[in-house]
């Protein structure tokens, strides 16, 4: 598919995948996500939207001081 030394930094298998087509970036994903283990996905799921208990809660302050509403 493509040279070793294409997908050498992140960068270059930035530009890599984003050169490939819809359909392609769909595969690369799906394979991709076969391989990853399901307690790293769920950590990083959650430390991107956080976590569900947390919904409405309003955020700490690092201040000191209550935000304004």
């Amino acid at each position: 598919m493509h040279s070793d030394e294409a997908m050498a930094t992140p960068y270059s298998r930035a530009r890599v995948f984003l050169a490939m087509s819809r359909e392609g970036q769909l595969k690369f994903i799906a394979e991709r996500l076969k391989q990853v283990d399901t307690a790293e996905l769920v950590n990083l799921v959650s430390a991107i939207f956080g976590h569900p208990h947390d919904r409405g809660r309003p955020r700490k302050s690092t201040s000191g001081q209550e935000p304004e509403s």
